[in-house]
């Protein structure tokens, strides 16, 4: 109803007014104990898999999403917590409306898990750019091995896989040194 929907946004405009600064808030609202539903308000910067690392969660758990709303908005683009010129996504506002099934140690656990679900998210995008630097390091010293000798382990199918990876494809998430024996 827009009773429920209007709560979830007084709630998160709450939350950004008096907690948000540079991490992120999770928040679980209940109206009263037999409500029917429940409200998980997230707030973090936004940042790639967020929604679809949530989502799974939730899944996983059995949780029924009733609705979910996502806003992203430049914290630039308001003064004193007045929203004037929305723009530039930067901070995203993820509410997820579920059916109230669970109890206080249930949603406490919850709460848990999605916080280890932003900072493992953060790392991973933070650390983008230096995996796309490494790979670019590889492609090259592979390449100059390819190129000064006739090496069976190395072949142009791997050097052009490495390059689709380089190449903005965000399927590369991670990478690991490792020393051939």
């Amino acid at each position: 109803s827009s009773k429920i929907i209007s709560r979830g946004c007084e709630n998160a405009y709450n939350l950004i007014k008096k907690k948000f600064k540079e991490d992120f808030i999770i928040d679980i609202d209940i109206e009263n104990e037999s409500a029917d539903y429940a409200t998980l308000t997230i707030i973090c910067f936004d940042t790639p898999f967020i929604i679809d690392s949530i989502n799974n969660e939730l899944q996983s758990r059995d949780i029924d999403i009733n609705l979910f709303s996502h806003k992203a908005f430049n914290p630039k683009d308001y003064e004193n917590y007045q929203f004037t010129n929305i723009g530039n996504n930067k901070i995203t506002v993820l509410q997820f409306y579920i059916s109230n099934w669970f109890d206080n140690n249930f949603y406490d656990k919850l709460i848990a898990k999605i916080s280890e679900i932003l900072e493992c998210t953060k790392v991973a995008v933070d650390d983008w750019k230096n995996m796309k630097s490494s790979l670019s390091v590889c492609i090259d010293n592979l390449t100059k091995s390819l190129e000064l000798k006739n090496n069976l382990e190395i072949n142009q199918e791997y050097l052009n896989f490495l390059k689709f990876l380089s190449e903005d494809h965000f399927i590369f998430l991670g990478y690991t040194h490792a020393k051939s024996s």
